[in-house]
């Protein structure tokens, strides 16, 4: 698997700067989640949880655990989390990512 052009560290900050209001490990595990899902191109969590493992030089059973537990926790509500996404959503279909910062 190709590394990506975007590095695990952009992902997480950009997603720490959108999700102020999330509790910091609920959003690093999804700014992980997020790395693994744009590197492995698929939305499945075993999938998602290997590319992360696999780009951030990991352990692929810890990593799909960590994304397999982000998205079965009742804390972690996805309707809630695109109130968050509001003020990034949307923008010119010009190649720079919407203004999502991610260049």
């Amino acid at each position: 698997m190709p590394t990506p052009g975007v590095r695990p560290s952009r992902v997480q900050d950009l997603v720490l700067s959108i999700f102020d209001g999330l509790h910091v490990k609920r959003a690093v595990a999804l700014a992980n989640a997020a790395f693994g899902a744009l590197v492995g191109a698929q939305l499945a969590v075993a999938t998602i949880g290997r590319a992360l493992a696999i780009a951030t030089n990991r352990n692929s059973k810890h990593a799909i655990k960590q994304v397999d537990r982000l998205f079965s926790n009742a804390g972690v509500n996805v309707w809630e989390l695109f109130a968050f996404l509001g003020p990034v959503r949307g923008g010119p279909a010009t190649g720079d990512h919407g203004g999502a910062g991610l260049d």
